[in-house]
């Protein structure tokens, strides 16, 4: 079985904590990182993309670059806050960012 059908199936029970229902950070941790190798090809890394911005702005201008803080992560940590606000809330953050989904609809 698919490591997708059994999460969305509750079988990752490696995963879950004492009470049998809720995830401990540690454990959305590593399963994130099982994950990154599935989703990690469907997206662009900060990394890659801010490479590609400064040789692109250098080759054209690279004055253009001078003002720029290409290695700033502020909004994606506050983002990140507010998500994890989310599970911690149970809020369905579908509702207010069109980027979440809900899963089951999927299904």
């Amino acid at each position: 079985m698919s490591l997708f059908k059994k999460i969305r199936d509750g079988k990752d029970v490696d995963a879950e904590e004492e009470n049998g229902s809720n995830r401990s950070r540690a454990s959305l941790e590593k399963l994130y990182e099982r994950l990154f190798m599935k989703i990690g090809r469907d997206f662009l890394h900060v990394e890659d993309f801010q490479r590609i911005m400064i040789e692109i702005l250098e080759s054209i201008d690279p004055s253009l670059i001078e003002d720029i803080d290409f290695f700033s992560n502020e909004n994606a940590l506050q983002r990140a806050e507010e998500y994890n606000n989310f599970l911690e809330d149970n809020i369905d953050g579908s509702e207010i960012y069109k980027d979440l989904i809900v899963l089951e609809e999927d299904w």
